[in-house]
């Protein structure tokens, strides 16, 4: 699941950034969804791993927490583009 949101996250950043004459709605429900879940969902774990374990189980590794740190840089940058679209259609 998180991949698919990474993967909409990007895919509707791309067709925003690519701009043309195209209905905009499915590529911004697509930069939307995907980044406010990958952004999510990539910083609630990565806290969690930082703080103590409560169950006394392992603290995940250091290639998980760059997961998550790609998830949530993910999220961001596709906020980002999103962000910068709506401020060029609100400008015109």
């Amino acid at each position: 699941m998180h991949a698919i949101c990474l993967l909409a996250a990007a895919a509707g950043a791309l067709l925003l950034a690519r701009g043309g004459s195209r209905r905009v709605w499915w590529p911004l429900a697509l930069t939307w969804t995907g980044s406010a879940a990958a952004l999510c969902w990539g910083l609630w774990p990565l806290i969690a791993s930082l703080g103590t374990q409560l169950d006394c189980g392992e603290h995940p590794s250091g290639t998980v927490r760059l997961i998550y740190a790609g998830q949530m840089i993910t999220g961001v940058l596709a906020a980002a583009v999103l962000a910068r679209f709506l401020a060029s259609r609100r400008e015109a």
